[in-house]
């Protein structure tokens, strides 16, 4: 595998996985990050980083937590053997702070683009990734009930109602309409 491509990742399932069970991000979504993160320029000199983080977004998509122990991590990532101490070897918590500061510096100082939809961070003490979504509702979301992107106005022109006794102004209603909407028109993108 060369440095600039993303490892394989498993495709067991399209499972839906966040930290808000209102808003869940989809497998597919972090799949999309990951990539995006370990292509960036801040991670494509870091091989070591880039495996720490694959490793443990896998893990968690595939539902396997009680993987993400800093022994196990220490044997399957760093290569130590079962002989292994913690308290004499701070291997997978230096690599571990490293890679918070790096995901970091991807989201705060833009190496990450203005695209990217999904967060995923390490939290202190944890191993286990968490995965956010970036903005309140996801762009497939806001296609969904046509909602336009960020910095765009919407404006809906709602038909008039007539609250006249005289039905024959139904027509002037209806004529208000068309030509409100007519003239919104020419000022969309």
């Amino acid at each position: 595998m060369g440095v600039n491509q993303m490892p394989i990742l498993p495709s067991s399932s399209e499972k839906s996985l966040a930290n808000s069970a209102a808003d869940p991000v989809p497998a597919t979504a972090v799949r999309d990050q990951l990539a995006r993160i370990v292509n960036s320029s801040g991670f494509v000199s870091s091989a070591r980083l880039c495996r720490f983080l694959t490793h443990i977004v896998n893990r968690t998509i595939e539902a396997d937590i009680d993987g993400l122990k800093e022994f196990s991590i220490a044997m399957e990532l760093f290569d130590r053997s079962s002989e292994y101490d913690p308290n004499i070897d701070a291997i997978v918590r230096v690599e571990a702070r490293r890679l918070r500061a790096k995901l970091k510096a991807y989201y705060e100082e833009g190496q990450g683009a203005a695209a990217d939809p999904v967060l995923i961070g390490l939290r202190p003490g944890s191993y286990v990734p968490v995965f956010r979504w970036l903005d309140t509702q996801p762009a497939k979301h806001r296609e969904e009930i046509g909602a336009t992107g960020p910095g765009r106005t919407c404006i809906a022109v709602l038909p008039f109602v007539n609250m006249s006794p005289e039905p024959e102004q139904d027509y002037f209603a209806m004529g208000s309409v068309k030509r409100s909407r007519a003239r919104l028109r020419i000022y969309q993108d």
